[in-house]
């Protein structure tokens, strides 16, 4: 475009100015600037001492060396000021902030040449029972393939883990302990599924006790009872649930907030999505215990519902159909339908 003076337009006709220098991005202009007088500039130049305004070009009609302005622009126009985004002792990224593109741009923009950031956490992962099979193996009469390692572990690796996948440890509390012993010398947090109810086979609980301190057990929500959470000398340790749907509504309960926390996040950073959706059924509900019931989120003419997508907690499909799940209070009888809910999203 053309930097100009303000104080050099006409208020009531177009101005017509001769064109006196040529200003590029990375060159400022090498002269001092004259009054009336007008200076073709370019996107990123330096605008030169003397100048407030700039026209664009696409607006100006230039002809033997001279352009004409039209009347009605305004001052300062089309002019960017030097520390408009940040200014000095500004407080820019602060810690406890989950990196994103645009912080390493604006880091970059200041010219930090580092920033001081957490490792990724070291997290060991294994699921318990004689009863797990892992993939590739062949099914034994009364087994199931492990679906929480692979679950757990995508989650682990979507909040930036390095995980250590120690497979399945069998139902023997020798073998158990020792694994738990190994793990906690090697990594950061200990993560277990299954073991930690109240079978005889479930052996968990006890290791973590004979190594260290189980700090609480069982938690009044459904799906997700049986949930440990403790240490392993000063290592935390968390001991999901068996079945496949409320090993995972534990997990983003608390084993989210609980790895961000140890990486680093600050708690104000960790603020779920929720949207307000209306029920198209009812939720039952016993007073005493949260439930956590998924739901899938449907717009129909112009409404956002949630439609319960209801089933047991080994039934892991149910989280795949749907979008979000709805808490209801652990002093309430449920929700009927039309109510107005509370969805947090996956």
């Amino acid at each position: 475009g053309f930097a100009v003076c303000f104080n050099d337009l006409s208020e009531n006709k177009d101005t017509r100015l001769p064109i006196s220098g040529r200003i590029i991005a990375g060159h400022p202009l090498q002269k001092e600037v004259v009054p009336g007088n007008a200076y073709r500039i370019f996107t990123g130049a330096l605008m030169p001492k003397g100048t407030d305004t700039v026209l664009m070009q696409e607006d100006c009609q230039v002809e033997d060396a001279m352009v004409t302005i039209p009347r009605g622009i305004k001052r300062g126009a089309n002019r960017r000021f030097s520390g408009e985004d940040i200014k000095k002792g500004s407080v820019v990224l602060k810690s406890g902030r989950r990196l994103k593109a645009q912080d390493i741009g604006l880091a970059a923009s200041i010219g930090c040449t580092t920033l001081s950031i957490y490792k990724p956490l070291q997290v060991a992962l294994f699921s318990t029972g004689d009863e797990i099979c892992d993939l590739g193996e062949d099914l034994s009469a009364g087994c199931i393939y492990d679906s929480n390692r692979y679950s757990i572990g995508a989650l682990l690796h979507q909040l930036g883990c390095i995980i250590n996948d120690l497979g399945i440890l069998t139902d023997r509390a020798n073998v158990i302990e020792k694994s738990l012993s190994v793990a906690a010398k090697k990594n950061d947090v200990i993560i277990t599924t299954a073991g930690v109810s109240t079978g005889e086979e479930d052996h968990i609980r006890q290791a973590v006790s004979s190594l260290g301190k189980i700090h609480f057990w069982r938690l009044a929500i459904r799906p997700g009872r049986p949930i440990a959470l403790g240490q392993i000398g000063r290592k935390p340790f968390i001991g999901l649930p068996g079945n496949p749907v409320s090993a995972m509504v534990v997990a983003r309960l608390l084993l989210v907030p609980t790895i961000k926390f140890l990486s680093g996040a600050s708690l104000d950073s960790q603020v779920s999505a929720i949207i307000t959706a209306e029920l198209t059924h009812n939720i039952p509900s016993i007073a005493g215990r949260e439930d956590h019931v998924p739901v899938l989120i449907k717009t129909t003419e112009g409404k956002t519902l949630a439609e319960p997508v209801f089933g047991k907690s080994n039934l892991i499909f149910t989280l795949v159909r749907s979008t979000g799940s709805v808490i209801v209070p652990i002093n309430s009888n449920g929700f009927i339908k039309g109510s107005k809910v509370q969805v947090h999203l996956y």
